[in-house]
């Protein structure tokens, strides 16, 4: 059973950010490719961050997702090299298509996105691709918690 958080003081969901900060690692090579599978409904906290490509950013992150069948809602807490901290909660109608997500904003943000995914019982993993830069990308590791 899975249930939203409401919204909190003008935020889109209350979801507390993750406790433990994790940094972007930087390697060379191309962004693998995404495997689909079931995602199992519930609270996930970043786990792993990777950077597949020449054009590495220098960010800490501490992201956290409730998924609830087609309703998902993030708290995304990042800094980057030289910037300020920023915070983001966000929620978002989500449709599995292949070995892909299709999200598209409900509150926050408002845009849609297509990135893949990969699946495991204890784990969800987000691959996205960076624009413009053939074979360059992220892939964010998530667990269940």
């Amino acid at each position: 059973m899975c249930n939203p958080t409401p919204p909190d003081g003008g935020a889109c969901n209350s979801l507390p950010p993750s406790v433990t900060p994790v940094t972007v690692q930087c390697v060379s090579g191309t962004l693998p490719a995404a495997q689909g599978g079931s995602i199992t409904n519930g609270i996930y906290v970043l786990a792993a961050a990777t950077y597949y490509g020449a054009s590495c950013p220098s960010e800490v992150d501490r992201d956290r997702w409730l998924v609830c069948g087609t309703n998902w809602q993030t708290l995304q807490d990042f800094s980057t090299s030289g910037g300020p901290e920023m915070t983001t909660a966000d929620n978002f109608n989500v449709t599995q298509s292949g070995t892909n997500l299709q999200l598209q904003g409900v509150c926050g943000i408002t845009q849609s996105f297509t990135f893949g995914y990969s699946a495991t019982p204890t784990t969800i993993s987000f691959y996205i691709p960076t624009p413009n830069a053939t074979g360059e990308g992220r892939v964010d590791v998530y667990t269940l918690q």
